[in-house]
């Protein structure tokens, strides 16, 4: 897992396209307000550009937002398709297992019986 942390003094060191490379291929990129906007003029690449390179994205807002809650919510909206597939995955496993759980129940059938 490959955690990275944007800071305004890391974009003062390396060139634009070391930036791309540090940043492609980040699990997570932290980063405040202004090293974020700093991190999008550098590397000239949109949001979504960015959120195409990186697993998760968590920005601080600082005094424009709500802190660290509103940051991982930002994260998160990047995620809802695959957050709702995951969620429908689940409920439709859940929903397999009630209906033969019922059969089973109906027809007083227990099941497959392990063997000692």
């Amino acid at each position: 897992m490959n955690t990275l942390s944007f800071k305004g003094e890391t974009a003062g060191v390396l060139g634009d396209e070391q930036i791309r490379e540090f940043v492609t291929g980040a699990s997570y990129l932290f980063s405040n307000d202004y090293e974020w906007e700093l991190l999008r003029r550098k590397t000239g690449w949109t949001e979504a550009e960015v959120m195409s390179r990186v697993g998760l994205r968590i920005t601080t807002l600082g005094e424009k937002g709500d802190g660290a809650v509103q940051a991982v919510i930002s994260g998160l909206s990047h995620h809802s398709e695959a957050l709702v597939t995951g969620y429908a995955v689940c409920l439709a496993v859940l929903l397999i297992r009630a209906q033969v759980l019922s059969q089973r129940a109906t027809r007083n059938d227990p099941g497959p019986r392990l063997r000692a």
